[in-house]
């Protein structure tokens, strides 16, 4: 079947209301490229992508426009698992599903290895920063410090030698007392 050009600009016209929804591209890309082409893939992707975005509000109004241009089949497993990579076990399916799994597992805890390293470089960056700071501040109290007594906006006393009240008490030049 063939879909008017009519129903394909229709039904872009009723996606531009939802251009903001993350799932419009899926569904605007296939409508667009059977638009420019005629063929028999492009209406199986168009098929396919609104099929696999339900929950996108315009997609009740497009099957409406697409009904009898478009043929809705049921997605079965083997086609989904196609749909988002090579099958490796094509006989048994739920084994390729159960393998498909265990690889989103191991890259899984590839990640969360990843990000708990990131996390700890993120906790001692912070620590260094914190060290760095605490060092500025230092210097900048000192700093102010020193500018405050050159200025002579503070005094400092600083300790004087103890002159004796009588030279009686004071210590011979050459001995202790």
């Amino acid at each position: 079947m063939t879909v008017p050009q009519t129903a394909l600009r229709s039904a872009l016209q009723c996606l531009e209301k939802f251009s903001g929804h993350p799932d419009t591209p899926a569904i605007h890309d296939p409508i667009y490229l059977l638009l420019g082409d005629e063929n028999k893939s492009h209406e199986k992707a168009v098929a396919r992508a609104l099929l696999s975005n339900p929950s996108h509000p315009a997609v009740v109004e497009l099957r409406s426009i697409f009904d009898g241009h478009i043929e809705w089949e049921a997605p079965s497993l083997a086609s989904v698992l196609e749909h988002h990579g090579a099958l490796v076990e094509s006989e048994d399916l739920v084994a390729e599903v159960g393998r498909r799994l265990d690889v989103h597992k191991k890259k899984e805890r590839q990640l969360r290895l990843e990000i708990d390293r990131i996390e700890v470089k993120l906790v001692q960056s912070e620590r260094a920063a914190n060290a760095v700071a605490a060092l500025g501040a230092f210097a900048l109290m000192f700093a102010l410090f020193g500018w405050m007594v050159a200025l002579g906006w503070i005094e400092v006393q600083w300790m004087e030698v103890p002159v004796p009240v009588t030279p009686s008490m004071a210590l011979p030049v050459g001995g202790s007392g």
